[in-house]
């Protein structure tokens, strides 16, 4: 299994997440009248930036969860800033309904992979296919 097993708290986590993402960017373009594709080119380029400090700090838990949280924000804002048929902070929280939609499945092929002796990379190619 990928996490232990798939509980709904977990996609509720990340919808709350979600929600809270959207209402900073919303926030962070009322503080500067900024627009929101302006807004989405400098969050981009500050996570890249402290990924890359990130990376040459020793590892630590903490760091590598910061650092993999970085990575799930930015991979969302590059997919959200490629729409335009709705708001970026729906398409943001829409990101994430989807990523959090295949949390259960993604489980749920662990569980069958592995049952027929498979290995994460299988999974891996899975989850690239959705």
């Amino acid at each position: 299994m990928t996490w232990c097993g798939y509980h709904p708290k977990m996609t509720s986590g990340l919808h709350e997440f979600a929600a809270g993402l959207a209402a900073a960017v919303i926030g962070r373009r009322e503080r500067t009248g900024l627009p929101m594709t302006e807004i989405t080119k400098l969050e981009l380029a500050e996570m890249n930036s402290l990924n890359a400090e990130l990376r040459k700090q020793q590892g630590s838990a903490r760091k590598e969860a910061l650092e993999g949280l970085s990575l799930f924000v930015g991979s969302v804002f590059e997919n959200a800033a490629k729409r335009d048929d709705v708001p970026f902070d729906v398409a943001i929280e829409e990101e994430v309904r989807a990523v959090a939609a295949l949390i259960e499945p993604m489980e749920q092929e662990s569980k069958r992979i592995a049952g027929a002796g498979g290995t994460m990379a299988g999974l891996a190619a899975w989850v690239a296919r959705q």
